[in-house]
């Protein structure tokens, strides 16, 4: 749920025009870990009681929050392990992409007028 706005904005710095379906489809596994994930859940419930159920969960989550705090990056230029020839390679093919920055401000009154 809360992933996918940061997920979008991962795709649109890091991956290709021609290579984002393919993209998005490895970003969007957590519904594969969803099913690896509930029946996991249940036989450790059964097993050892439902306490551990929260406990398999949130082993789980900092495993991953580990994980991708030391793997990913903002954008290319700032990853440690990513070759020269690759955040070339990144940005060339992105190199007819049109990207603006939006005003960041919200007024707030212009939501309640029509």
């Amino acid at each position: 749920g809360l992933v996918y706005p940061a997920l979008q904005v991962l795709i649109a710095k890091w991956a290709p025009p021609a290579e984002k379906g393919r993209f998005v489809a490895g970003l969007m596994g957590n519904t594969l870990a969803t099913c690896v994930t509930w029946p996991l859940v249940g036989w450790v419930i059964t097993k050892w009681g439902w306490n551990w159920g929260f406990h398999v969960i949130t082993v789980q989550l900092v495993v991953f929050c580990v994980v991708f705090y030391f793997v990913c990056a903002d954008s290319p230029e700032d990853h440690k392990f990513i070759s020269e020839e690759e955040v070339a390679f990144i940005k060339e093919a992105q190199g007819a992409t049109v990207t603006k920055k939006k005003d960041q401000l919200l007024h707030h009154y212009s939501i309640l007028l029509f």
